[in-house]
């Protein structure tokens, strides 16, 4: 869960041993903006005897924009009416806009 609702759900079926109560598994969770900067996870099972089992932990995940962008001035300090450059520079898909 992030913001209030469920981002990502899905199952991971596991092959259990009769007897077998204890073990352990990994799971991958991909880290995307779509989750920041708050992520709760919820894990549950059903044990053998049909008892739900229930954990949840959060995650805190920094608060970043997808696309990077770049922007300055060449050189960084200029005198009035000299010549000077702006360098924009962003990643593959990003939109960018410029206004004076």
């Amino acid at each position: 869960m992030a913001k209030g609702g469920i981002v990502r759900a899905g199952t991971q079926a596991l092959a259990v041993e009769h007897g077998d109560v204890n073990g352990t598994f990994s799971l991958m969770l991909p880290v995307e903006s779509d989750i920041a900067p708050l992520a709760q996870m919820l894990i549950y099972t059903i044990s053998p005897n049909q008892e739900p089992i229930a954990d949840s932990v959060k995650f805190q995940v920094e608060n970043c924009f997808a696309n990077k962008v770049d922007l300055h001035f060449s050189p960084a300090e200029g005198l009035p009416a000299s010549d000077t450059r702006l360098r924009v520079g962003a990643s593959p898909g990003s939109l960018c806009a410029v206004r004076a």
